[in-house]
Formats: structure tokens, C-alpha cells, sequence
């Protein structure tokens, strides 16, 4: 079967910055002019959430010879010029707001127009104009690279397939009922070879082109290995002393309940082996043994799944310049189950990496995950 690869990001709700609350509210717009720092305080007309200034902005509405005026009480209909003119007389309190309350379950944003346009005009300041907020262009989330890199050659099938990319020439990959695996590019397995491709234009919106999906193996087995990328303020000596601390690891990996140690405490990391307890699919137990240590630069255990060995290490490396370090997070899936353990972690393994790099990065960063502090655990 084949299976589209996809990235699980929460996207952003941009609708309070594309019809901000001083479009359609009064009273938000008499802050947002305040806030604007360009009216003094001490302007005649300067906007205050006072009955005073509604007043002096109604006897304003109701004058002749405006075409701001004249245009919105066609709009609004004599009715109300009458109900404003009867206000005004009497010197009611809350004139205007009162006004556009009562089109509230209709449309506030018309009247409030020219009401604003109205003041606009009188106090004759361009930079108090009201406007629309310039909106930095919205970028949505994505990771900016992925690495593949292959374990083992593949005869027949396993070929990662970008089915949105131009078909070069020479392309002869077809499969029986298929389709997507005979479209666009196909990179075939081959051992120490791998694919680095970005999602990601330079400008920073994601490329369409980099939707990808992975063909199943006619024989043999299917190891990938994926990376996620995070590049941190901490340095390699934060990292390892996060990563050393086994039994912490629940702290900040989102799948793990508990972590059990079946070796004293003084055994040597690469020596250490444990028990753990999952969270999500459907809880389980797995045993592991930290392998190959670098202090400086790589950590990593294995465990036996079900049909399967995989590994799954950090490694870091720290730029010599300005401390940052980038740290990478990944599993290498291999066996007879390869390709099933790869399609049942698929849909999960994107967002979880993420999860845990995120809460690692703060951890080391600030001794913090999702607000509560850990630091003395880590002392």
C-alpha cells in the first residue's frame, strides 16, 4: 500500500489580527486611536469612553454640509437622524455608542465607518486615520528539511516517491495498482544512500513539491531512517545532562509514563538497561539498552519490537562560533516488520518528535516543561 508521508502541525487562527476588535467596536476604537499617541490628550476632540465625547461626536454627526454625514444617515434612514437629533437636544449620556449597539445583531461595522470617518475628518489628522493592520504575510508551520537515509539496498519497490515533482526522463518505475508510485520522481533505496529534500520555499511558504509518500518493498526489507532538527541555545554539556538522567526521560518525552532501571546506578551508560513504559499506543512495555555514548555528540538504546530492531538516538554537534547546537532526533527501523512498524508509526512518530524536542529545548533552556520546573532534578 502506498502511504502518503504528512507533517501534523497546529495551524494558526489569524482571525482576530484579519478583523481586529476597532473595525467593528466603539469602544475599541476610541483605545486604539488613545494608543496611537498622535492626538494630545488635551484636543478638543480627543476620544474618551466618556458621555461628554459622545456628545460632542454626535452634535459633529449631525451637521450640514458633510458628505460623510450625508451618506450615512441615507444609510441609516431619517428615523434615527430624528432619534439623534432628539438626544442631542435633551444631552443624553452614551448617545453614539447607544446607536450602534442597537446594530449590533445586524452590522455595527457600517455606522462605526462613518462615524470614524466623520471624526477623521473634523480633527484633520492623517496618522489617526483608521486602518486595516499591516499583516506580516502568514507563514505556515512546517519543518524546512527532511533526511532520508537508506540502510539496505531494495531489488524491487521501497522507492520514495514525490508524485507532485516533473517526471524526469528515464523514469521507469511502475507498479500493478499503483499509480502514485509510477508519477513524478522515484528515488529507489540504495545502502549508505539517502534523500535530503526541503518543504520550504527561501521566502518561507511551504513547497508543494515535497509531498512525498513511500512504495512498499516487492521483496526484501524497507529500514529508513528520519530526522527531525532543532537547533537550540543550550549547550552539548545541557544536552547530555538531560539525556544521561534515564528514569527523568518522562519528563519531556510525550509517549513515556515511567522508566524503570534493571542496573545499579553506577553502571556505565553504555553498560545501562531498563524497561519502558509507554503512554499512547495503547500503553506496553519494552526493554532497552543504551548503546554507543558520545558525550559530546551522540546518545542511543535499542529495543526489540516485534518483528523488528530499532534504534533510537540523538546526536548534537556545537557550532565553535556562537554555542548554538543542532540536535537531531531519530529511530532506525529494521527487520522482517520494517515496513509495517514504518506504517504504524507514521502517522504518530512527525508531531511526536516534535513534542519532545520542543520540551527538551525548554528543559535544558530553562530547567521548564509546559510551565512546571524540573530543575532539581537535574542539579
Amino acid at each position: 500500500m502506498y502511504k502518503v508521508h504528512t507533517d501534523y502541525f497546529t495551524h494558526l487562527d489569524v482571525g482576530a489580527e484579519v478583523n481586529p476588535p476597532a473595525l467593528k467596536s466603539f469602544s475599541h476604537w476610541i483605545t486604539w486611536v488613545q494608543r496611537l499617541n498622535v492626538i494630545s490628550p488635551h484636543h478638543p476632540l480627543y476620544p474618551r469612553h466618556s458621555a461628554a465625547f459622545e456628545l460632542q461626536l454626535a452634535t459633529l454627526l449631525l451637521q450640514p454640509h458633510s458628505i460623510v454625514n450625508d451618506a450615512m444617515w441615507k444609510y441609516l434612514g431619517p428615523a434615527w437622524k430624528v432619534w439623534m437629533q432628539e438626544h442631542v437636544a435633551l444631552k443624553s449620556d452614551y448617545i453614539v455608542s447607544s446607536m450602534i449597539s442597537a446594530f449590533r445583531p445586524v452590522n455595527p461595522v457600517v455606522p462605526l465607518c462613518y462615524i470614524r470617518q466623520r471624526w477623521e475628518e473634523i480633527v484633520g489628522v492623517p496618522d489617526a486615520t483608521f486602518r486595516l493592520p499591516l499583516l506580516a504575510k502568514y507563514i505556515e508551520p512546517n519543518r524546512h528539511a527532511t533526511l532520508f537515509l537508506y540502510l539496505n539496498n531494495v531489488d524491487e519497490g521501497g522507492e520514495t516517491v514525490f508524485p507532485l515533482h516533473p517526471t524526469p526522463p528515464g523514469n521507469v518505475t511502475t507498479r500493478a495498482g499503483m499509480p502514485e508510485c509510477s508519477r513524478g520522481l522515484a528515488v529507489r533505496p540504495q545502502e549508505g544512500g539517502g534523500v535530503l529534500f526541503y518543504s520550504k520555499h527561501p521566502s518561507g511558504e511551504n513547497d508543494y513539491r515535497s509531498l512525498h509518500g513511500g512504495c512498499p518493498p516487492a521483496n526484501g526489507t524497507h529500514a529508513l531512517f528520519v530526522c527531525y532538527c532543532l537547533l537550540t541555545m543550550f549547550n552539548s554539556d545541557e544536552v547530555f545532562n538531560v539525556l544521561k538522567r534515564v528514569e527523568h526521560w518522562p519528563v519531556w518525552d510525550v509517549d513515556l509514563k515511567k522508566v524503570t532501571l534493571d542496573t545499579p546506578a553506577s553502571t556505565p551508560l553504555n553498560s545501562t538497561k531498563g524497561t519502558l513504559f509507554m503512554k499512547n499506543y495503547g500503553g506496553g512495555e519494552h526493554a532497552f539498552a543504551i548503546q554507543n555514548v558520545d558525550e559530546a555528540r551522540h546518545f542511543e538504546y535499542y529495543t526489540r519490537l516485534p518483528g523488528v530492531d530499532s534504534e533510537w538516538y540523538w546526536t548534537w554537534s556545537e557550532h565553535p562560533t556562537d554555542g548554538y547546537v543542532d540536535m537531531k532526533m531519530g529511530v532506525r527501523v529494521h527487520g522482517g516488520a520494517a515496513l509495517l512498524w514504518r506504517g504504524a508509526l507514521a502517522p504518530f512518530l512527525g508531531s511526536a518528535f516534535d513534542s519532545c524536542l520542543r520540551n527538551f529545548k525548554s528543559l535544558a533552556e530553562h530547567g521548564q516543561v509546559d510551565g512546571q520546573d524540573f530543575t532539581h532534578l537535574y542539579q
